[in-house]
């Protein structure tokens, strides 16, 4: 069955913003305790900030609308991600280089929320 599709009109009450900020920091350290031995420390830090506005209904009406002009929603969502991640490594081999092995542990947080609207 074929056909047109029909037309959709779609308002915008306001400028639709997005804004982000993005820090980073990654370290990866690796120590040769001897030719069969090695510790392996890997450590990650990030934070993100982001601000956006929009209009979220698409409406003709001021329904739904995160960051239109006036209204307690004038500044939009602002949004924070916060992520710290650690991992320490064992590796080498044993039994004359015959196995090799690789042991560790991970660790992560991560905090998230929207800081206001």
């Amino acid at each position: 069955m074929g056909g047109k599709q029909p037309f959709w009109n779609v308002w915008n009450d306001g400028d639709a913003e997005h804004d982000a900020q993005l820090k980073e920091a990654v370290n990866k350290t690796t120590y040769t305790m001897n030719p069969d031995l090695s510790i392996k420390n890997i450590v990650g830090y990030n934070q993100v900030v982001s601000h956006d506005r929009t209009d979220t209904d698409g409406s003709p009406f001021q329904i739904v609308t995160t960051g239109a002009i006036g209204g307690p929603n004038v500044e939009g969502i602002l949004y924070s991600t916060k992520q710290f991640s650690e991992e320490l490594q064992l590796s080498g081999t044993v039994l004359a280089k015959r196995l090799k092995y690789l042991v560790g542990g991970y660790y992560e947080r991560d905090n998230e929320g929207k800081i206001s609207l």
